[in-house]
């Protein structure tokens, strides 16, 4: 089974875009600022998740063309 290259969403990279535009750029100086980009990426992540789980198990319940 080919595996698929990881893609974020243009919702997870606007809110990247946004959070390092906010914190820049003495973004590392902000303590707030890595665990707020882990948080993104995160969601992002879980939503992904859902996602293929979702598409697994509509695979399992729609009929074969057998």
């Amino acid at each position: 089974m080919p595996k698929k290259k990881p893609r974020l969403s243009a919702e997870c990279l606007e809110q990247l875009h946004t959070w390092v535009h906010a914190n820049c750029p003495c973004a590392l100086e902000n303590k707030q600022f890595l665990p707020g980009l882990w948080a993104i990426v995160e969601d992002e992540v879980d939503q992904a998740v859902v996602a293929a789980k979702r598409e697994c198990f509509q695979k399992l319940n729609t009929p074969s063309s057998q």
